[in-house]
């Protein structure tokens, strides 16, 4: 898939690996797969393969950014929080132009006029 915008990366690669490091998290502090789903709003099978690292391997998170979500895991008490908390981490890799930097990896290029990165905190 040939991706052309930031937001792209944010949809395809960083929401799954997010969900995917919250998972991952989530089960080493004892919550099993269904405790995971309902409170991601996702299906069992999703997290399955994000525990078993069979989906979103697309993009590899740095430390900064798990610790970052690690700071979400407590928060996270159903689906609603699991959205906020995402468009925490989301604005947290904007702010840092964690996601630029990832789309000059992928592309080779940051396109012209990308404001991605440049939102403040609102």
């Amino acid at each position: 898939m040939k991706l052309l915008h930031p937001q792209e990366l944010e949809v395809f690669y960083f929401i799954p690996a997010i969900r995917k490091e919250l998972s991952v998290q989530m089960k080493k502090k004892g919550k099993g797969q269904r405790e995971i789903a309902n409170l991601l709003g996702i299906t069992e099978a999703a997290v399955s393969q994000y525990i078993s690292s069979k989906r979103a391997t697309g993009v590899k998170l740095e430390k900064k950014i798990k610790e970052e979500i690690s700071k979400s895991v407590d928060k996270i008490k159903n689906p609603l929080d699991s959205v906020r908390e995402t468009q925490q981490i989301l604005a947290f890799l904007r702010r840092s132009r964690l996601i630029c930097k990832y789309h000059h990896k992928f592309l080779k290029f940051i396109p012209k006029n990308c404001d991605v990165c440049q939102v403040q905190n609102r």
